[in-house]
């Protein structure tokens, strides 16, 4: 009778140690890739951009989605060597089957660039690093970082009168960037 009550206390105390180890995190990685324009060109503040507003479709493996994001950059324009970005803001709704699962939301890290060469091509190659801060739905509580590699072509989007309005896009006319890469 004391060896069943002994085994029974030992077995409560190994459920119990079980019950509670963490469970290791499993990460996930989404990559997309990104076609869209720039809707708001930004606010021009001694020197420097704020708010150049970009709104893309994201297409990916498992699932798509809708991209806007907003960044800050030095200088005004795409007629210098480069402009380095100094933060901003975005949000990834992802959709699956047409239905929104929930929306991703992050902020656009320092140190990112748009190098638009010695020859003003007016394409630019954007380097930005992403962090993700949270999100809504199925996205709710999420933590975790990401990057966007792809191009600002100032030469090649729609025609509005006499204005071309700038894309952004992860491949084509410019090069071939790797996209929206998230991993949370």
């Amino acid at each position: 009778m004391k060896y069943m009550r002994f085994l029974a206390i030992i077995l409560a105390i190994l459920a119990v140690l079980i019950i509670s180890m963490p469970v290791s995190a499993n990460t996930t990685t989404s990559n997309y890739t990104v076609n869209g324009v720039e809707i708001f060109a930004g606010i021009d503040y001694h020197g420097d951009n704020y708010g150049a507003t970009f709104v893309a479709q994201a297409t990916g493996t498992d699932n798509n989605g809708i991209l806007r994001a907003s960044i800050n950059y030095r200088g005004t324009d795409p007629h210098t060597p480069s402009n380095d970005i100094f933060g901003g803001n975005w949000t990834l709704t992802v959709t699956k089957n047409g239905k929104a699962l929930g929306t991703i939301i992050g902020v656009v890290n320092n140190g990112g660039s748009v190098s638009w060469g010695n020859t003003n091509t007016d394409i630019g190659h954007v380097q930005i690093g992403l962090t993700i801060i949270g999100g809504t739905d199925t996205f709710k509580r999420i933590k975790g970082y990401g990057s966007f590699d792809g191009y600002d072509d100032h030469i090649n989007g729609p025609k509005i009168g006499n204005l071309t309005v700038p894309i952004v896009y992860s491949t084509g006319p410019g090069g071939s960037g790797s996209g929206l890469s998230l991993t949370y």
